[in-house]
């Protein structure tokens, strides 16, 4: 049981993206801890019973980055049965379990196995800096996973170019030593796609070129176009533009967490605030599948800026 001395960490019963900044908060303190070597800390979750798939992935995260980057000594973390099977559904299993097995956390991860079910799903993949995917990579196996279930090739377009560009988005901000992951859910109507990094994260990349702005200023600048911290290195300061016109034109959901900024699309309504400070970049995307709108059609004069493995 955890004494007088320990350092406890009570989560909320919902662990979703709307209360993700909750989360967050209690979690903060991570990347203050970071290779402090803490004993007797306890990550309670017992009362947690509902998680979507960006609490799941952001939970994840927080623990890889507790462990690669030595924050505790033997943590323990306390699961409620509603949660385990959150991480089962959207197959975080694997990646907990070889986590765990890393440092000697007591949990209760064990036997945890992907589900299988009719939704379509890709599960967690694990990036790291220094690690690039090739282009046969992404054009062979990602793109036909997509397409075999939605079996509509703008459809199957359109998703796998989300992909492409948040993953070359992040390869270029994230230089830690823990992954960022990516994952995407969907149906035959719609598709969320969570990506989460403890790198340097968006607003750090920029500061030297906005050193006077606030951060969710920064933050705002980083989805304008031709705005990028490596455009000398083939980075051409389109891809968040690309990503967020396309979600305002399918009226969909766009959340970006980086540096204590936030930035939030609805459709066409923007929030632009202050956060809680998450070390790194959180992005998540949802939006309906059944018409499509392709990157080539939001800037068509200006197609090679974009990354484009088809």
């Amino acid at each position: 049981m955890p004494n007088q001395q320990s350092i406890i960490v009570h989560i909320d019963r919902v662990l979703t993206v709307n209360n993700l900044s909750s989360f967050m908060q209690k979690i903060n303190n991570i990347f203050i801890w970071k290779e402090q070597m803490l004993p007797n800390f306890h990550l309670d979750l017992l009362n947690t019973e509902d998680a979507d798939l960006l609490g799941i992935v952001v939970l994840y995260k927080m623990l890889e980055y507790s462990v690669v980057h030595k924050c505790f000594i033997q943590p323990s973390i306390y699961l409620s049965n509603k949660l385990k099977t959150f991480i089962k559904k959207y197959g975080f299993s694997d990646l907990v379990t070889e986590l765990m097995k890393q440092k000697d956390i007591k949990s209760e991860f064990e036997n945890l196995k992907p589900e299988i079910k009719d939704d379509f799903f890709v599960a967690p993949i694990a990036l790291w800096s220094g690690h690039k995917i090739s282009q046969k990579d992404w054009n062979y196996r990602l793109y036909p996973l997509i397409n075999n279930y939605y079996k509509n090739e703008n459809i199957s377009l359109m998703i796998f170019q989300f992909f492409t560009e948040l993953y070359s988005n992040f390869l270029s901000h994230s230089h830690d030593q823990s992954k960022s992951i990516m994952v995407a859910h969907g149906t035959n109507k719609w598709i969320e796609i969570a990506c989460v990094d403890t790198g340097i994260g968006i607003v750090e990349s920029l500061r030297k070129k906005y050193p006077k702005k606030r951060k969710k200023d920064v933050l705002w600048s980083a989805m304008q176009k031709k705005v990028s911290s490596n455009l000398n290195d083939g980075h051409m300061g389109y891809g968040l533009w690309t990503i967020d016109e396309t979600i305002k034109l399918l009226g969909a959901k766009l959340q970006i967490w980086s540096n204590g900024a936030y930035y939030r699309r609805l459709g066409k309504k923007i929030w632009l605030s202050d956060s809680v400070n998450w070390t790194g970049v959180i992005i998540y995307v949802r939006f309906p599948v059944e018409y499509p709108i392709l990157f080539k059609d939001i800037e068509k004069n200006n197609n090679d800026n974009l990354v484009n493995f088809i």
